[in-house]
């Protein structure tokens, strides 16, 4: 009986040391997996106040006849709040740690910030004039002041991207073996 043991020791064994790397490697990633919940959380607080700057600031260019211009790159702000917003929930998914998502959410707020220079200093790529309105501008000042935290969060996530992968595959792997 003893003997035929032997070899469901030794399979149960090395699917320990599977699951005990695993586990070795999200402990390891400890300090970095908090940083980016931090962020996460920062990035998730900010998104609804990102988004209720620029509707604010779309109505008001709306009410003193912004061009088409600057109406579809105010648009354009407004959908990348969201954007941003749903790229970094989809981190906490299973599987949702994809190149594309991260490309998609380094992209998006270099887009976004380029938006809001653009009204306060022009831009000839974007077709748009620095604003020249006091209380437009100081609308876009406050928006892109609260954007320069979200950024620095968004950019603490991609630079750390391939240690939560990391995790996040020890994790799936301790998941897919405990059953077991």
């Amino acid at each position: 009986p003893r003997a035929g043991l032997a070899p469901v020791v030794a399979a149960a064994r090395q699917q320990w040391n599977n699951s005990d790397q695993a586990a070795a490697t999200i402990l390891l990633l400890k300090a970095d997996l908090g940083g980016f919940d931090h962020a996460l959380r920062e990035i998730n607080a900010a998104s609804p106040r990102l988004l209720a700057m620029s509707e604010e600031i779309s109505a008001l260019k709306l009410a003193r006849g912004g061009s088409g211009h600057e109406l579809a790159a105010i648009g354009r702000l407004t959908m990348l709040t969201q954007r941003m917003s749903r790229s970094a929930s989809e981190f906490l998914t299973s599987g949702g740690i994809s190149s594309e998502t991260a490309f998609q959410l380094g992209r998006d707020t270099t887009v976004f910030r380029a938006t809001i220079d653009g009204f306060l200093n022009g831009s000839a790529a974007l077709q748009l004039p620095a604003s020249r309105d006091g209380e437009l501008r100081g609308r876009f000042e406050t928006l892109k002041g609260a954007f320069e935290n979200y950024q620095k969060q968004v950019g603490a996530i991609l630079d750390n991207l391939d240690k939560f992968r990391a995790a996040k595959n020890a994790e799936e792997l301790i998941f897919g073996q405990n059953e077991t």
